[in-house]
């Protein structure tokens, strides 16, 4: 069982020993002590028209992508190599093109699948900052049932290769799997050990964790939704619990890196065939908050306060 102590950096690496010390919860109940305070009452209000009127106008949903892969299912660590010019992929990582590689899942195991595989760089200020950059995986896979299975895949990666940027991915991991925790309305993800095969010249090969983020068709399916991403949204159009749950969990974690009116690191949804019903809210990206405590994270001006560690 892999252990996560995300906020010690002493100690042997993990790579060495296969196991993380645990530490996460330590840091965990004074935040909430004070989140709790934060809660307020139901908003209130009426549906904006457009948003009605698209909601109404939804009569029929057809998925594409599902989770016959299962990666979704469990939260074991998924090992997985990818093969690639990673010498090339790293260099060019601001080119906005595919580049073609090959994914195995489970390697070396009787369940082992290989498919071909394109991704490329994504992100905004990771993007930018980081040497390895997050990724988009794009590849066909025969699922349990023998059907093709088209999956799109974000993946968070390291970004570097000190310690510490290994701790602010196992630190946003853990935020997805607490919000997990707190509703089912979110973002699943899975955490993997990935052997980057590098087929280019400098051979950069290297076994690095990571993790990937449910797309949002697969959520949407999961939950009977679809995405809303071209409506103008208020606070008060948004289901009252939805919205309340979304603003104390950012609050718990100091992250004030989210903004519904361009909706800045959150995604709306609302109910197939649910007259009646509001939308829902659910959040992704968490790297600028004062738990995950990555050294590039600063406060947005507009909210008085110097540094992700404070509360407004």
């Amino acid at each position: 069982m892999l252990k996560l102590d995300l906020f010690t950096t002493e100690g042997e690496h993990p790579y060495k020993t296969g196991s993380l010390r645990h530490g996460i919860w330590d840091s965990f109940s004074a935040p909430l002590l004070v989140a709790l305070l934060f809660i307020t009452a139901p908003l209130s209000g009426q549906q904006n028209d457009n948003v009605t009127d698209y909601i109404s106008s939804i009569d029929t949903v057809v998925y594409t992508l599902d989770d016959n892969l299962n990666l979704f299912s469990s939260h074991e660590v998924l090992d997985i190599n990818l093969e690639l010019d990673l010498t090339a992929f790293l260099s060019d990582r601001f080119a906005e093109e595919y580049f073609e590689g090959k994914i195995t899942l489970q390697p070396g195991t009787p369940d082992a699948r290989t498919s071909e595989l394109r991704l490329k760089a994504r992100g905004n200020r990771r993007l930018e900052l980081c040497p390895f950059p997050p990724i988009r995986l794009n590849f066909r896979m025969k699922g349990e049932e023998g059907d093709d299975i088209v999956t799109n895949l974000k993946l968070v990666s390291h970004c570097n290769t000190a310690r510490q940027f290994e701790l602010y991915l196992f630190r946003e991991y853990m935020a997805y799997r607490m919000y997990n925790v707190i509703t089912d309305e979110s973002f699943r993800v899975r955490l993997l050990r990935i052997n980057y095969i590098d087929t280019g010249e400098k051979k950069l090969s290297q076994v690095r964790y990571a993790f990937v983020i449910e797309p949002t068709e697969m959520f949407a399916r999961r939950k009977g939704m679809v995405e809303i991403d071209n409506v103008l949204v208020r606070p008060d159009q948004i289901e009252p619990g939805a919205f309340d749950r979304v603003a104390l969990f950012q609050y718990m974690i100091g992250n004030d890196d989210w903004y519904l009116a361009n909706l800045h690191n959150l995604k709306v949804f609302a109910h197939v065939g649910g007259p009646g019903s509001l939308p829902v809210v659910v959040p992704y990206d968490f790297d600028y908050s004062g738990f995950v405590n990555t050294h590039y994270a600063v406060p947005n001006p507009e909210h008085n306060i110097s540094s992700v560690h404070e509360v407004s």
